[in-house]
């Protein structure tokens, strides 16, 4: 659980965090693991690529909130991509768990990434309370840090949509 979430804490150094908030230890422990240079165990190695449905699904069942994964067998990547695509869903989650007021998620993989094909698309969604894009803070680093530069950092990109009553859609995809 603790190996794919990054950049939590940030948050408390700019005020943006109280440091009373319920999910605040775990998300030290991961931060810790994370700066510690955590290893990720089955993801590494000189393993050309690994199955993305264990990630997601390991992510999906360390969430705080309930999460279907309609995520078929046999879909792999480069362990580093399965790295950056299970934090960021994770991170997605956690957002999921906190903002969006809802009693559960949704984790989608399409392997060709729809009618461009050769893209892998992970997409996180939820019909909670949505927010405006254009309204959320530069201190807010979960989804610059966590979601997009973790994609980007992999020759990937993230996108979110969202608006106030329609949910969120955070996607996630990398070039196959």
């Amino acid at each position: 659980r603790d190996r794919y979430s990054t950049a939590g804490t940030a948050g408390i150094g700019l005020g943006a965090v109280r440091g009373t908030e319920e999910w605040l230890p775990g998300q030290v422990r991961r931060d810790i693991a994370l700066l510690d240079g955590a290893r990720d165990g089955p993801l590494d190695g000189d393993v050309a690529e690994v199955a993305l449905d264990a990630a997601l699904r390991e992510v999906s069942g360390a969430a705080r909130v309930p999460v279907a994964v309609d995520c078929t067998a046999g879909v792999t990547a480069p362990p580093v991509v399965v790295r950056a695509m299970a934090g960021a869903a994770a991170e997605a989650l956690e957002n999921v768990a906190r903002h969006a007021r809802v009693d559960g998620a949704c984790v989608r993989v399409r392997p060709d990434g729809g009618p461009e094909g050769g893209v892998l698309e992970v997409a996180v969604a939820d019909d909670g309370v949505g927010f405006d894009l254009d309204a959320v803070g530069a201190y807010r680093f979960g989804l610059a840090l966590s979601v997009l530069d973790r994609m980007a950092a992999v020759g990937g990109c993230a996108t979110v949509e969202s608006a106030p009553g329609r949910g969120t859609v955070v996607r996630l995809r990398w070039p196959a």
